[in-house]
């Protein structure tokens, strides 16, 4: 007896076709992504700027980690990927652990103070005086 899919006859069969043409619609970008971060960058060639001088690879015969070794050089992506992380952290944490936001911008603590629960209090002012006299208080 033949192992069946899902349904009945050729209906479960287009089914699960659809279900993996959906699923491959979708990996599809990340799959892109992933060869284009090892793919070797290429120099341009100013002298002819209408002409793109990467060629459509879908295996890079050579692929490098060099684009990932810039990435993580780059000052500006770790202090990107920290911010981000910070406040993934700060949606994630349960609604009884309390949040203090302290910036200089009211814009930022209105959005923490916004979230819809208590657990968060905003803090407008310069945060290099605000740890000073945080330091100090908590010394005395």
């Amino acid at each position: 007896m033949p192992l069946r899919l899902t349904g009945r006859g050729t209906g479960g069969a287009l089914v699960a076709f659809g279900a993996a043409l959906v699923l491959a619609y979708s990996l599809a970008p990340f799959l892109w992504l992933l060869i284009a971060s090892v793919t070797p960058e290429l120099k341009a060639d100013f002298s002819r700027p209408w002409l793109s001088n990467r060629a459509v690879t879908y295996l890079p015969s050579s692929p490098t980690l060099d684009n990932y070794r810039e990435l993580l050089n780059n000052a500006a992506f770790l202090a990107y990927f920290r911010n981000s992380s910070i406040i993934a952290t700060g949606n994630m944490l349960p609604s009884w652990v309390k949040i203090v936001c302290v910036d200089i911008n009211p814009a930022v603590a209105t959005k923490v103070s916004d979230r819809g629960t208590g657990q968060a209090v905003g803090v407008v002012t310069d945060v290099g005086l605000f740890l000073d006299l945080l330091a100090r208080t908590l010394e005395a």
